[in-house]
């Protein structure tokens, strides 16, 4: 009898000790859910109409059952660097689209598949292309004689001699690249440029869809 209620005792012994582990293995291998964070790149009108411009790869994966308040923190930030970063591409993506001036461009964030987040917005901004004379003028975007410029203006050169015009004046140091000359123009690597206007003749042709469009945010 004493044997048998010595094995009766080891037993339950063990089934407690398997018991008590039980739990913890468990805890221990139950799978982690892997939530990713997506950012997008979108439009939205006056209808609050959704379109989506671009995705943005965040790079980031939470390996946590529920993300925490600061696993939420860390998507939005990322999508809004990431957001900020990428805005010339976003805008051309948007000009691509042929998105209208105005449209609301926002950056939306979520977690797996939790509701998404807005954590920018900017307007696009919508710009055709002026053409500028041909007779010297240049274009301020691509500095090419009657080019497109896409910021309004059109820039003349006149080349300066730095010397002085009566005898026994000390040399003239030309001032730094990008002086500005009032409203007239500035200088810049030893000529003056002056902006092109309608009264000397240096003036923009009127925007034109034909002359290409830029998109900024």
């Amino acid at each position: 009898m004493s044997s048998l209620k010595t094995a009766t005792s080891s037993s339950l012994l063990l089934t407690g000790c398997l018991l008590a582990l039980a739990p913890g293995a468990a805890k221990a291998h139950k799978p982690l859910l892997h939530k990713t964070c997506w950012c997008d790149a979108v439009a939205v009108d006056g209808n609050q109409n959704v379109k989506k411009i671009m995705s943005i790869s965040t790079g980031l994966v939470f390996h946590v059952v529920v993300p925490t308040t600061g696993d939420r923190g860390d998507c939005s930030k990322q999508c809004g660097v990431l957001f900020d970063q990428n805005r010339t591409a976003i805008a051309a993506q948007a000009c691509n689209l042929n998105l209208p001036n105005g449209i609301d461009i926002r950056a939306l964030w979520w977690i797996g598949t939790q509701n998404a987040n807005q954590v920018r917005n900017a307007p696009l901004q919508v710009k055709y292309g002026q053409k500028c004379p041909g007779n010297g003028w240049m274009s301020n975007t691509d500095n090419q004689i009657g080019g497109i410029t896409f910021d309004g203006k059109c820039k003349g050169e006149y080349t300066l001699t730095w010397t002085p015009a009566h005898p026994g004046l000390p040399p003239l140091s030309p001032p730094a690249n990008g002086t500005p000359i009032g409203n007239w123009g500035f200088f810049w690597n030893g000529h003056l440029v002056v902006w092109g206007t309608a009264s000397n003749g240096g003036a923009p042709w009127p925007p034109s869809s034909a002359n290409g469009k830029m998109c900024t945010i």
